[in-house]
This record gives structure tokens, sequence and C-alpha cells, in this order.
């Protein structure tokens, strides 16, 4: 059992271990080696049912306009997706998957499946139910606007 120490800490230790978790699991359960956050990148821009850009991909992921560029960037280099300008605004480019991008997001797709059923395996449907609950009360709670909280806005 958890120390009685905030939630807020219990939940950050708990994402701490989750991420880490991930990681070794995507590290040696992926041929390439692609990241968690490109991986749902990936999937974010598979199941978009139109056009996707940068600002799409950062209001999904909730990460900063710098850390999506770095993301998109490593995504690009490792030949996942390209980034095409829109006609007349080069500043707006669109971004899709490649034939290589389209397969790393099925692999990865197998892996989080295999990383769900590891991480839900001790409880019951009822408890997952109301853990979805909580976790779902508690980011209402701490989702906040960049704007307002860095610039005052």
């Amino acid at each position: 059992m958890i120390e009685n120490k905030p939630l807020g800490a219990q939940i950050h230790m708990t994402a701490n271990c989750i991420d880490n978790f991930i990681s070794v699991f995507l590290a040696k359960n992926l041929p390439s080696n692609i990241t968690a956050m490109e991986g749902m990148t990936l999937k974010f821009i598979y199941h978009a049912k139109r056009v996707v850009y940068a600002k799409d991909i950062m209001q999904f992921t909730k990460l900063s306009k710098a850390t999506t560029s770095q993301t998109l960037t490593s995504m690009v280099k490792k030949g996942l997706i390209e980034m095409q300008e829109k006609e007349g605004d080069k500043r707006s480019k669109s971004i899709v998957l490649t034939p290589l991008g389209e397969k790393e997001f099925h692999a990865f797709s197998e892996s989080f499946k295999k990383i769900n059923e590891i991480c839900e395996s001790n409880f019951t449907p009822e408890e997952k139910e109301q853990l979805s609950k909580l976790l779902e009360k508690f980011r209402n709670n701490v989702t906040i606007d960049r704007n307002e909280v860095c610039y005052g806005k």
C-alpha cells in the first residue's frame, strides 16, 4: 500500500512508473526506436478523418509547441511522417504518414494492446470503471490553459 501521501504525489509517482514501463516495453518489443509519444502521434494521424496540422497534435497530446515540434522533427527524420506545404501558405504544413509510419503504427498498436493487458490485469471490471472515473476527475482538476498560467491571459 502507498503511504499516506497527497494524491497529486501518488499520481505523479504512478505516471513515472507507467512511463518507464512503457519505454522499456517498447524498446524490448518494437524493432524500431519510436517513442510512446511518437506512437500516439502516429495513432492520431492514422485515425484522423481530416487533414492534420501540428496544432491538432499539440491539442491532442497536451504538449507545448516546442515539444510537439521536436517530436514531429524526430518523426520526419525517422521517415514516419512527411510535412506537406499548403499552397499559398508555406507556414502551414499538413502532416501525413509515410508507408513506414503506417507500418510502425500497426506494430505500436499491437504493443500497446499488450501494455494495456498488463496494466489492467489485476483489476475487476468494476475497479477499472471506478479508476477511470476518478482519473477523469483528477484530469479535469488539473487541466490548464497554458496561456492563462504562463501569460496571465
